[in-house]
């Protein structure tokens, strides 16, 4: 049997397990989506229970689990656009001697800098197409 053979063989092999594989991740990431969906909608009803009857503790035990609520602040993006805004506002602000037009200009090139100093990250990756 010839080299070129086996590794056309065993290459095909490998596509075919890939394309399986690949076939029970989607059957399996469908399957917990659904499950999800379910789990939220309890999720939801569980919350305003105890928002709205156990107002002494917004806790309750079942099982061997403890279901607690928590409130969490957390903050918005970080986009470019919030960025370039805030950098200008703070111009605008702090440097009143400075017309609109080089506060955003002053922004722009601090936000090109900070684009420019980020690091690129190359990926190669495998992309399944069904045709």
């Amino acid at each position: 049997m010839s080299k070129k053979f086996m590794i056309d063989t065993n290459i095909k092999n490998e596509i075919k397990d890939y394309i399986k594989y690949d076939n029970y991740i989607k059957e399996y990431e469908l399957k917990i989506s659904k499950i999800k969906k379910i789990r939220k909608k309890k999720k939801d009803f569980i919350t305003e229970f105890l928002k709205n009857h156990n107002s002494n503790s917004k806790s309750i035990k079942a099982g061997n689990s403890i279901l607690k609520l928590k409130e969490t602040n957390t903050k918005s993006s970080l986009t470019q656009k919030f960025l370039k805004e805030s950098i200008t506002n703070y111009f605008k602000t702090y440097y009143k001697n400075l017309n609109d037009h080089k506060c955003i200009e002053i922004s722009e090139n601090i936000l090109d800098f900070i684009n420019n100093s980020r690091k690129n990250n190359k990926k190669i990756l495998l992309k399944r197409i069904i045709t």
